[in-house]
């Protein structure tokens, strides 16, 4: 990676308001909230990295898992055999 690159962290924010600006395709980022305009230019060399901790979008696998392993707990509850007072099934 080049040194003279600068990286960020995230998305680019307006710095009036807070709200994300957006490309127009113009070379212009635009806040629609309160039409801030900046240069695109300006941005040109930075790298936006973004991680997201695997817990925060679960598969469909992963909580059928965890459905799966609720269920195993009651497995260690006490079970009897007793036969029917009425008809002597089990």
């Amino acid at each position: 990676m080049d040194n003279d690159l600068k990286i960020s962290s995230g998305p680019i924010f307006c710095h009036r308001c807070g709200t994300l600006m957006i490309n127009t395709g113009d070379d212009v980022l635009e806040c629609l909230a309160c039409n801030a305009k900046k240069d695109a230019a300006e941005y040109d060399d930075i790298i936006i990295v973004t991680k997201s901790n695997p817990k925060s979008f679960p598969s469909k696998l992963r909580l059928r898992r965890s459905k799966i392993q609720q269920l195993d707990r009651y497995k260690e509850e006490s079970a009897r055999k007793e036969k029917c007072p009425n008809c002597g099934n089990d």
